[in-house]
């Protein structure tokens, strides 16, 4: 299952461009720029025991949408 999708989901991830946009607040005020550093990495997570803990699997997603990300320069550090 896992061997189609990656290719075409990482020229997806790649062609859009917002998902790199970052923000820096300046003397002139707010500007935003295209960071190649934030490109989005797809991640692949094996799950051997998911049998023994079906939960697991949206366990581990629920925590990642919970953890804030890092974006130095942000307009609103209080949020990410």
């Amino acid at each position: 299952m896992w061997h189609g999708w990656p290719r075409p989901s990482r020229a997806t991830l790649q062609e859009a461009d917002a998902l790199t946009l970052a923000f820096l607040d300046t003397d002139d005020g707010p500007r935003q720029y295209f960071d190649a550093t934030r490109q989005p990495v797809l991640e692949r997570v094996t799950l051997p025991d998911e049998a023994a803990d079906p939960g697991r699997a949206e366990r581990l997603m629920r925590t990642d949408l919970q953890t804030p990300s890092t974006r130095a320069g942000s307009l609103w550090p209080d949020t990410c």
